[in-house]
């Protein structure tokens, strides 16, 4: 849908820039009135009053989608009240999909924020990562500033200052905080710093010195570099090839911020750490930002990005189940999604996790949800795990809805496999979606509408191959019907239960099963190749690391022909996540994390992956496929590794080689580093020789010397080499001239200009320094 005009918009702004009175209605009171404002910056919605302060705040950016009407669950709980739908709209954002329930005194002002949020989230949809990055660390820079000026008045003065080195954890001599404010504080009004002079303050403050060494070395000594000094960087330290006079050209006008930098086509230190922070240097392959494998293999020689009780937005007991969750894992790129299917009221499905208090959705919304957001992002096929809980009748309506609302996406009689003895691939499947379910065994006759299934692989099974039926005669009066809950929430002493062991069965009814095709779930059992295809087998992540531990070799060969699916133990109620490493490892292709809870391990998940244009499929290994598996690691770059959930935070990464497995297992490392120390030596480049000498602690027995204000005149030779250091190409280091004239594009601190580490110098303590006390060696990491 068309944005209205530019006037329109810049009215809406405006608008939401002045505030506007609303009800914030929230579940259990009657609402409450706030005012809300756009701030300056266009990049957050406020509200006041508000006990929260900082955090009474939306960023623009973490809003998911604008919903228009009474549509959110917090309206329906509110059914009784006589709100207008046309003044009611629902901001959903965080990773949780938080909604925020506004109503307005009237339809206009509805419309104008449903408007003006829609155009702030399509301008932000269409950046590209440079200019997003950007303007994030804009936007951080100014929320820095204003945090720091704790009486407001638009000024810094130097104890602020100090404060906000501390918060910052940046730990500089006061003297040289004291030299550099001094060197900002340009205006007439002195002893403090403005916005602009902050600015400058914080560039300077935030200049990296091993950044600024490694540019003085490549440009002899000047603090700029030429397009030929630029290109030779960029083909001994980041290791690229075809690398033209056009492209450092174009490097210099995106990233350079000297107006007379730019007409005199040279990177200053600025421009320089801009571009060393910067998607360009980054140390994601480009490449793989989008689909570069190969995605015509069978399903099974694929990792399927997979999550574990989709709908749930918090732990497993008692949050919320929203439609929205699918859609975002959707879109997110996971590619199966599991759906747990209870009878519900009036003959309707719903969709929650059993046995606890979490909330319910209709079985329908949640079809049409996937429907809609299924291949936004990408065609490859997504499977759709049902846990059936639900009686004949009901599992004819799921099956109804499925045909109804998916359509054409379920049929699959147009795959061609080539080989019936395998799975179809990604490619085959592109736009479909597979239904992972049971199947009416083929010994029950073609006209029997239902049968009796195992469930033994249902994802509520409590870590055993068997279900185990629970009979309860609960004590505890305020929870009779809560079994579960009783059982976690409550000491064992207080609850009278028995559980018997028996395998369970369920009823299965034909239109249901007619929908599983390739992905029929089976049962738990031992790891065998019964040469049928088309299964999936189900584990909890402790039977699965049992067989991990004592099957391990069965395990990968069973995943080389069949699809397995690992879940998180259904003691983890706080949707805590698994590590997924032991089963990628041995082939396991849907391991199922809570994609609603964050840290480490979901990262993981999202950096498996992102390498292939986040599609949701990632090939495995060629000997993961047919064979055993062998990994060694390297990083060849100097590079950023950006850490995504931390605000202005990256690991920027060496040119550094490890030794391989054989040297890491070796029973005398130090023997086997001195072997190698004369090669080592030789590779060093200027970038890993810098960092060495900014970043790492001194060598045994050298003294630490403080850091002196040096002339330029005092700065020793560091680049010119040994002849013998001529690449494969024949590119050789320049020899060092006096430092030229700068074009200032700000002030530099004189505390960067100190001793460039000379090759002579290294060699002696490259010995000495190969090892740590342990006698390993790591690859230099720095925080930025």
């Amino acid at each position: 849908k068309a944005l209205p005009s530019p006037p329109i918009l810049e009215r809406c702004m405006s608008v939401m820039q002045s505030g506007t009175q609303m009800v914030k209605l929230k579940s259990g009171t009657k609402g409450l009135v706030r005012l809300f404002y756009l701030d300056e910056h266009r990049t957050c919605i406020r509200w006041r009053p508000s006990r929260k302060s900082e955090k009474a705040k939306i960023v623009i950016d973490s809003i998911y989608k604008v919903t228009e009407g009474r549509q959110s669950e917090i309206f329906h709980r509110h059914a009784e009240g006589n709100f207008d739908p046309s003044c009611c709209f629902t901001i959903y954002h965080g990773n949780h999909l938080e909604s925020l329930d506004l109503i307005t005194s009237n339809p206009e002002e509805a419309r104008t924020w449903i408007t003006g949020l829609k155009y702030l989230m399509a301008g932000i949809s269409d950046e590209d990562s440079l200019a997003k990055r950007q303007r994030t660390h804009d936007h951080w820079v100014k929320q820095t500033f204003e945090e720091a000026d704790k009486n407001g008045d638009g000024l810094l003065n130097i104890e602020e200052i100090h404060q906000l080195m501390h918060k910052l954890n940046v730990n500089l001599p006061r003297r040289k905080v004291r030299q550099m404010f001094q060197e900002a504080d340009t205006d007439e009004n002195q002893g403090t710093l403005n916005f602009e002079e902050f600015s400058v303050f914080y560039k300077m403050m935030s200049l990296r010195r091993d950044l600024y060494l490694l540019l003085l070395s490549y440009s002899d000594k000047k603090d700029h570099l030429t397009v030929e000094e630029l290109a030779q960087f960029l083909k001994v330290e980041q290791k690229m090839s075809n690398v033209t006079p056009e492209y450092c050209a174009d490097i210099i006008q995106k990233f350079e911020v000297s107006e007379e930098n730019k007409e005199q086509n040279v990177l200053g230190i600025e421009g320089f750490t801009n571009f060393m922070r910067s998607p360009a240097c980054d140390v994601f392959n480009p490449l793989h930002c989008e689909v570069h494998q190969d995605m015509d293999q069978p399903l099974c020689n694929y990792f399927i990005a997979s999550s574990h009780n989709t709908y749930l937005t918090g732990d497993q007991l008692l949050s919320q189940s929203r439609v929205e969750m699918y859609a975002r894992v959707l879109q997110d790129g996971c590619r199966c999604i599991e759906v747990d299917c209870w009878d519900g009221p009036d003959g309707e499905p719903v969709v929650h996790h059993g046995y606890t208090l979490t909330s319910k959705i209709f079985f329908r919304d949640v079809a049409e949800t996937i429907n809609k957001y299924a291949f936004i992002k990408n065609e490859f096929p997504v499977i759709l795990s049902i846990e059936n809980h639900c009686s004949i009748q009901q599992q004819k309506k799921i099956a109804q809805y499925l045909k109804e609302i998916l359509g054409d996406k379920l049929d699959l009689s147009s795959v061609v496999t080539g080989d019936s003895r395998q799975l179809p691939s990604p490619q085959n499947l592109k736009g479909k979606i597979l239904v992972k379910g049971k199947k009416l065994p083929c010994s029950l006759g073609a006209d029997a509408e239902e049968g009796e299934v195992s469930d033994e692989d249902s994802a509520d099974e409590i870590e055993d191959d068997c279900k185990l039926k629970s009979c309860y005669v609960c004590a505890c009066t305020h929870l009779p019907e809560q079994p579960f809950l009783a059982r976690v929430l409550h000491n064992p002493t207080c609850c009278c239960y028995r559980l018997t062991r028996r395998r369970k069965t369920v009823k299965l009814c034909r239109a249901l099963s007619d929908l599983v095709v390739y992905t029929n779930s089976v049962a738990a059992q031992d790891i065998v190749d019964d040469g049928s295809t088309g299964n999936v087998l189900s584990f909890s992540e402790t039977r699965a690391h049992q067989a991990v531990q004592q099957k391990a070799e069965q395990f990968m060969l069973y995943n080389q022909k069949q699809l397995t699916r690992v879940y998180p133990s259904a003691y983890r109620i706080d949707s805590s996540n698994f590590n997924p490493l032991p089963y990628w490892n041995v082939g396991c292709q849907l391991v199922a994390l809570n994609y609603q809870s964050e840290g480490r391990m979901m990262q993981l998940n999202e950096a498996k992956f992102r390498v292939n244009g986040n599609c949701g499929y990632v090939l495995k290994p060629q000997q993961m496929c047919k064979g055993n598996p062998v990994t060694a690691v390297r990083f060849l770059q100097y590079c950023h590794l950006w850490l995504g959930d931390f605000e202005q935070t990256s690991l920027v990464i060496v040119n550094k080689q490890l030794i391989g497995l054989r040297g890491l297992f070796n029973k005398n490392p130090k023997h086997s580093s001195a072997e190698s120390s004369a090669h080592y030596v030789r590779k060093r480049s200027i970038g890993d020789r810098i960092l060495r000498r900014t970043a790492s602690a001194p060598a045994k027995g050298r003294k630490k010397s403080k850091m002196g204000f040096l002339e330029a005149s005092e700065i020793k030779d560091s680049a010119s080499e040994p002849a013998d250091l001529k690449d494969k190409e024949g590119v050789v280091r320049r020899t060092s001239r006096s430092l030229q004239a700068r074009p200032a594009s700000m002030p530099v601190d004189k505390f960067l200009l100190v001793g460039l580490p000379c090759a002579e110098d290294e060699t002696a303590q490259d010995a000495k320094g190969k090892e740590n006390a342990t006698g390993k060696r790591f690859p230099k990491l720095a925080v930025v």
